[in-house]
């Protein structure tokens, strides 16, 4: 770490090196000198982003229950009138003291915030703002501050700021009043993304008796070539109207979608079509749509969730063997890259046809298949079918092949796992020195704190 800050001198990466090495040491179980490192960076004169090193900084100790150290670092840092980003660090001080239930206090620090010129962030203070005085039982207060915000022009982005207020207004049964802040919202120059906006008013209208107002303005959204490439609105669209019972509808609005060249996740809307498809009975025409999509030359995102639904409607007509076929062929594919929800289902349809030793068989094989991830789930897939196989040693001896193998992330789940086989076979004290192995690995995990509290309380 000490060579890249060396070459990156004072500039915005320093801080991103430092952030990203706190990261790992709190990962890795030593928060205090996660805590301590963050610290030490905030008071490095001239370093750029400070603000979100003390943010950051703030979150961990508020996590381990110190906010009172957070606060004093907060205070420390939000002294320099010259910080960038310093409405993050009102924001964090001041839902700090929310956290503590000092309402009066932060309401008073986010005035000053407020009014402080160059303020960073307006947006998030208002916001924050409108929850104290909700907290207060002032929804009317809360309103009216958020309405401020709107008004200010110094707010860069006011999204936020007009969601929260309509979410207030609906909970005051002011519907028409929300409805017209919301489209003054969308027509507003302050705002940086309108989607949100768009998503909420959407929803509002739905639950003001009013969805086809809602699919009226989602599809005046779509008409937007900015907008058009988004796949939310398709989604958000097509849900109204499936909730009308307008099926051939909601269809033609996800078709709309998928055929956008320039759409982002086509996954989704492919899902969600075969989906409505599926509950209007029509299962093999929705396993088609899957097929195809699986097989497209324009291959989606995340190809593993559609060979998973495809593969789970087969399995549910009775098509078990095809869809144990499908996902082989799709854990074969180069375009996949986490191919470890395709080997669980596939294992557990395997299962599910009383092909069980076959099941252990393909999840031993992809646990040792180069580039693999997810294999903690994988793991414990197969430690479960062993165990109902009644094959307990084999199970064990799988666990601990993971524990003490290479580290694949948080394994405190297969540690509890391994220790209950261990407490079926009767080994309790295997169990309890497993599982205070695995606290000392693992600290913050507190499934496995819990099972050693169970195992050695009883």
């Amino acid at each position: 770490m000490n060579t890249a800050l060396q070459y990156l001198g004072n500039g915005s990466n320093v801080s991103a090196v430092y952030r990203a090495c706190a990261n790992l040491l709190d990962k890795d179980g030593r928060p205090e000198e996660a805590i301590n490192l963050l610290e030490s960076a905030a008071r490095t004169p001239g370093l750029a982003g400070v603000a979100s090193l003390v943010s950051f900084c703030s979150r961990l100790l508020q996590r381990d229950g110190d906010n009172e150290r957070a606060i004093r670092l907060l205070k420390s840092v939000a002294n320099n009138p010259n910080l960038q980003e310093l409405g993050l660090v009102y924001s964090h001080w001041a839902s700090t003291l929310l956290q503590q239930n000092q309402i009066d206090e932060a309401i008073e620090l986010l005035d000053r915030a407020i009014h402080t010129p160059g303020m960073t962030k307006l947006y998030s203070l208002y916001v924050l703002k409108a929850e104290c005085l909700v907290k207060l039982g002032s929804d009317t207060q809360a309103i009216n501050a958020l309405f401020e915000g709107i008004e200010d022009t110094r707010v860069f982005d006011a999204g936020p700021i007009y969601c929260k207020c309509a979410e207030l207004l609906v909970a005051n049964s002011r519907i028409e009043d929300a409805v017209q802040t919301m489209e003054r919202g969308i027509e507003s120059k302050a705002i940086k993304d309108p989607l949100p906006l768009y998503h909420s008013l959407a929803v509002i209208l739905e639950k003001a008796g009013q969805p086809d107002e809602g699919v009226r303005l989602l599809k005046g959204a779509v008409a937007n070539r900015w907008l058009r490439r988004e796949p939310s609105l398709y989604l958000v669209c097509s849900k109204l109207l499936f909730h009308q019972r307008k099926l051939d509808q909601a269809i033609t609005i996800l078709d709309q979608g998928l055929a956008e060249p320039r759409l982002a996740e086509r996954n989704l809307l492919i899902q969600m079509k075969a989906d409505f498809t599926a509950r209007m009975g029509r299962t093999d025409e929705a396993i088609n749509i899957l097929k195809a999509a699986v097989t497209s030359d324009r291959n989606p995102h995340h190809l593993e969730f559609l060979y998973c639904d495809c593969a789970e409607l087969m399995a549910k007509s009775g098509k078990l063997q095809e869809a144990i076929q499908l996902l082989q062929t799709g854990a074969g594919s180069p375009a996949i890259g986490n191919k470890s929800t395709l080997y669980q289902l596939c294992a557990r349809l395997l299962v599910k046809d009383g092909q069980s030793s076959k099941a252990i068989e393909l999840l031993k094989k992809a646990l040792t298949s180069p580039g693999i991830t997810g294999t903690v789930i994988l793991y414990q897939a197969c430690a479960k079918i062993l165990v109902k196989e009644k094959r307990l040693a084999e199970a064990v001896e799988l666990l601990m092949g993971g524990i003490h193998g290479p580290k694949i992330g948080n394994m405190g789940s297969l540690y509890q796992a391994c220790a209950e086989i261990l407490i079926t076979k009767g080994q309790r004290a295997q169990a309890i020195a497993l599982l205070k192995e695995g606290m000392s690995e693992y600290p913050k995990d507190q499934g496995v704190k819990d099972l050693h509290k169970k195992i050695v309380g009883c």
